[in-house]
Parts: C-alpha cells; structure tokens; sequence
C-alpha cells in the first residue's frame, strides 16, 4: 500500500458489493472519485493516479485496466 503519512487528510470510502459491469463483464472493477482543496492538476492528478491504482490493485485486488478514475479540485470556503 502507497505511503499515505505524509498527507495531513486523507480519507478513503469503499462500497462494496455493488452492481457493475465494465468492458462488458462483472469482473472485479472500480470507479474512483478523487476530490481534493487545492492540491490537483497537472503532476499532482499523474501522482494520486498512481497511488489510488497501487491500492485499488494490491488492497482490492482489481486490475489497473479495470479502474476509471476521476479527479475533482474542490473551492475553499471559510
């Protein structure tokens, strides 16, 4: 599993057990939504990529070729 200990927040939600088809099997696949403050785009999206697709892989055991992920950067509110 990547190195998460240097992130001050980072939260990870998983709901299992749910219905999906991808590449026209049920094989073992995710969908991941990345939203952060502030801390995406460019490089950043290529690094968190990696991270989610090692965990996704190692600790879910879904291939990297069966992930889609999406990245959003949240505005700040006070």
């Amino acid at each position: 599993m990547p190195d998460l200990s240097k992130y001050k927040f980072f939260a990870v939600i998983i709901h299992p057990d749910q219905q999906m088809s991808f590449g026209g099997t049920k094989d073992p696949c995710g969908l991941c939504s990345l939203q952060s403050i502030a801390k995406t785009g460019g490089i950043r999206n290529e690094k968190y990529s990696k991270m989610l697709c090692e965990f996704l892989n190692k600790q879910l055991q879904i291939p990297p070729e069966r992930q889609v992920k999406s990245m959003h950067g949240l505005h700040h509110f006070h």
